[in-house]
């Protein structure tokens, strides 16, 4: 499914493409993994109020590359409407 929007970043030439990257804590209690979590999001704006991206989200220290601890991760692709 990734793949997917990755071709449609490259087939818009990248207008329009923003990346994204932070930090946070996961406050669900039966995650694995340590806090913090890392957030990395690809986004392409269709139009002025609709946009698709890719998000993905898992512990920063735990798993690959870093050691071979449990962690959650989470890998969406999702599509929106912007209100205002």
């Amino acid at each position: 499914m990734k793949y997917i929007l990755f071709t449609v970043l490259l087939l818009s030439g990248c207008s329009g493409t923003s990346f994204y990257a932070g930090a946070g804590h996961n406050f669900n209690g039966d995650h694995e993994g340590t806090n913090p979590v890392g957030v990395f999001e690809v986004r392409q704006e269709v139009s002025e109020s609709t946009s698709c991206s890719y998000l993905h989200v898992s512990n920063v220290f735990d798993g690959r590359p870093f050691n071979s601890r449990n962690e959650s991760s989470s890998d969406i692709i999702h599509c929106g409407y912007r209100f205002e």
